[in-house]
């Protein structure tokens, strides 16, 4: 089981200076280590509740969800505006009920297919994002940063979650 590293802020100046090709590789570690993790959870525990009310199946289809939303954030980002998502917690909150509820009637696997789909949405998207606007800003200052596509990939969605499930599964102490 791979462990993620201990971060103090999910915004870290090192990912908003990567290259994107290095962003990119990231991602694909990330989330293959998250899906390795769901691979080492017991098959008692599956349906368990543990993350303010959310289990396994809650977070896939939040994560499913939140992969496009970087894709729309990245693109508000070039429209000069700052992403929703960056200061607006009450919408984040109704965003992941909503993303979760329209998942409720899948299985976990539909959510992991989903994730699979979406994930390569956002690579396909970045892959082809040209280079010289990946740290370009907009004008815009966030928290006292300018506001740019790689700070939205400076978050890490996967190795979030992936810390909170080993933390619940005792390998990763809080």
């Amino acid at each position: 089981m791979t462990k993620p590293e201990q971060t103090t802020s999910v915004f870290q100046e090192k990912y908003r200076s990567m290259p994107k090709a290095e962003v990119i590789e990231q991602y694909n570690q990330d989330k293959q280590a998250f899906l390795e993790t769901l691979r080492e959870i017991p098959t008692r525990m599956v349906n368990d509740k543990f993350l303010n009310g959310w289990g396994i199946k809650e977070i896939t289809a939040h994560i499913a969800a939140w992969d496009l939303e970087t894709i729309r954030s990245i693109e508000t980002v070039l429209r000069g505006e700052i992403p929703w998502s960056f200061d607006d917690e009450k919408r984040i909150g109704t965003y992941n009920l909503e993303a979760i509820e329209e998942r409720e009637d899948t299985s976990l696997e539909d959510n992991l297919r989903e994730i699979e789909t979406n994930h390569q949405k956002l690579i396909e998207f970045l892959k082809e994002f040209p280079d010289g606007l990946f740290h370009q800003g907009n004008g815009q200052i966030w928290k006292n940063q300018e506001v740019t596509p790689s700070l939205v990939c400076s978050y890490r969605h996967y190795l979030h979650h992936t810390k909170d499930i080993l933390e619940w599964l005792g390998v990763f102490p809080r």
